[in-house]
């Protein structure tokens, strides 16, 4: 029993020497320059949330290029297409004016050409990749 508070005492003073001899190295003249010091604040940094006039800015480019994969469908193969695609975990678009099925849209035309071949090559579903600007 009285091994177990030995045992105790000594892990305690292990635990806690580092804070000691810490205190021993370092007299109290150097906790005064551990405490926060005044902090400068710059004024133009502050003045972000100023309203300005918009005349300032200026665009560069106000058009952005996207790409979807369409897939067209006929009465005899709607279901199929859709059952394949909903499977695969693909959300799809319909567009029963035109008889097709949109994925996407995809941001990098890569990408847009890497799910294309997927479909063509693993599904066997022939797509086409339209781009359009928004």
């Amino acid at each position: 029993m009285q091994y177990k508070f030995i045992l105790i005492f000594l892990l305690l003073v292990f635990v806690f020497s580092g804070y000691v001899t810490e205190d021993i190295k370092n007299p109290i003249e150097n906790y005064a320059k551990n405490l926060q010091e005044e902090i400068y604040i710059d004024e133009n940094e502050i003045e972000v949330f100023d309203i300005q006039s918009t005349d300032k800015i200026s665009v560069t480019e106000s058009k952005v290029e996207a790409w979807i994969i369409e897939i067209k469908y006929n009465e005899g193969n709607i279901d199929n297409i859709k059952d394949s695609l909903l499977k695969n975990g693909y959300k799809l678009r319909a567009y029963k004016s035109k008889m097709m099925f949109t994925i996407g849209p995809f941001a990098d035309i890569s990408h847009a050409k890497e799910e294309s071949s997927k479909l063509t090559r693993v599904l066997g579903i022939k797509n086409k990749i339209s781009s359009f600007v928004f």
